[in-house]
């Protein structure tokens, strides 16, 4: 910290060299931070089990206790993790593995993982505790309609070769590449 009188030197003064007064001041806080967020598939398709890491870090300079991390897509809680410590500028991965099942096919949200998601502990800068992953579950929802397969002939037999034709719908929004 730096205290300056007459910084522009307007005022003459018999010494100039008393102007200025440093103090180094330090302070004790908890600043924990969501530094990176990964899965494992980009592009996961409903029923997949998909990898979530997250690296967590406490850049503070005194020790954060007792605090869980979560991860939720769309609004809905995919699960907390914790309680957890981590000292001064310690740094830990967390993980989880996520059963998407339930996501409707085609489902696009954030997903969004939160340091101190019950905000238990006063810290620095709770700006840097989240981040979020824009995720689409993607894939068509192909049906095949039984009752409208053809053969063509109507009768064959053993061994030939015929055609047939079948209507598939796609019951999705998205496209079946």
């Amino acid at each position: 910290l730096k205290a300056v009188a007459d910084f522009g030197q307007n005022l003459r003064e018999e010494s100039e060299l008393n102007n200025e007064l440093s103090k180094l001041v330090s302070f004790s806080a908890i600043d924990l931070k969501v530094n990176t967020l990964a899965i494992s598939n980009p592009k996961p398709k409903t029923g997949d089990s998909v990898l979530i890491s997250v690296e967590i870090e406490n850049s503070g300079t005194i020790t954060a206790s007792n605090f869980k991390v979560s991860a939720e897509f769309a609004g809905t809680l995919i699960e907390h993790k914790g309680p957890f410590t981590l000292e001064a500028g310690e740094v830990r991965t967390v993980s989880w593995i996520w059963d998407t099942s339930s996501i409707q096919i085609g489902s696009k949200g954030d997903l969004v993982v939160t340091v101190d998601s019950e905000s238990i502990l006063k810290d620095f800068n709770p700006d840097n505790d989240t981040k979020t992953l824009e995720v689409q579950f993607d894939g068509a929802d192909i049906e095949v309609i039984a009752d409208s397969i053809v053969s063509n002939p109507a009768l064959f037999n053993t061994g030939q070769t015929i055609q047939l034709t079948a209507s598939i719908r796609n019951n999705s929004i998205y496209d079946a590449n």
